[in-house]
């Protein structure tokens, strides 16, 4: 883990740089295209940032230990993932100028904030099997419980439907062209 927070700290600026939001062209540098950029750069980011500290809080705070496949791989890093997209998306609404992008982007947001609540739930309900399994076995049921959360809820719309909803992080049109 401490391989992808250091790989974290030095790709973030990179792609700040990179991407264009440090150094702008002067006819390339007008406000809202240059809002949309950051907004951009921002969500991605967040959501980057996200993943590595949900691997990293999967891995260390696994409670009981046999428990931790349910809470690192792939449950840590969607949970992390999403919490981090939330918080993307949340900081990119308040940077966008468009009201449209604004109310898309807290509605995004508020959708990837249950979404990551939900699959937090499962993995930690799930590692408690830890008490009682060993590794292996937590291995077979831990890696695939987030994916029968995700279609579980995609069949029963009423109840888990409204927590879980699969969405794809959007970036504003032509960001980082």
């Amino acid at each position: 883990m401490f391989g992808a927070a250091i790989l974290l700290v030095i790709c973030t600026p990179l792609l700040a740089v990179g991407s264009g939001a440090v150094f702008r062209d002067e006819r390339d540098a007008t406000t809202p295209r240059l809002r949309e950029h950051i907004t951009a750069v921002t969500i991605l980011c967040c959501t980057l940032t996200g993943l590595v500290a949900g691997l990293t809080l999967g891995y260390n705070f696994a409670l009981p230990r046999n428990g931790f496949p349910a809470m690192f791989l792939p449950g840590g890093a969607l949970w992390g993932l999403l919490a981090g997209a939330a918080l993307g998306m949340r900081a990119g609404a308040l940077l966008t100028s468009s009201a449209n992008s604004r109310r898309r982007m807290t509605v995004d947001a508020k959708s990837f904030a249950r979404t990551s609540t939900a699959m937090l739930g499962c993995c930690l309900c799930v590692s408690q099997l830890g008490w009682l399994l060993p590794t292996w076995a937590m291995v077979v049921i831990g890696v695939p419980a987030p994916f029968v959360l995700s279609v579980v809820a995609a069949r029963d719309e009423g109840r888990l439907g409204r927590w879980v909803q699969l969405r794809q992080i959007e970036l504003p049109r032509g960001a980082l062209h």
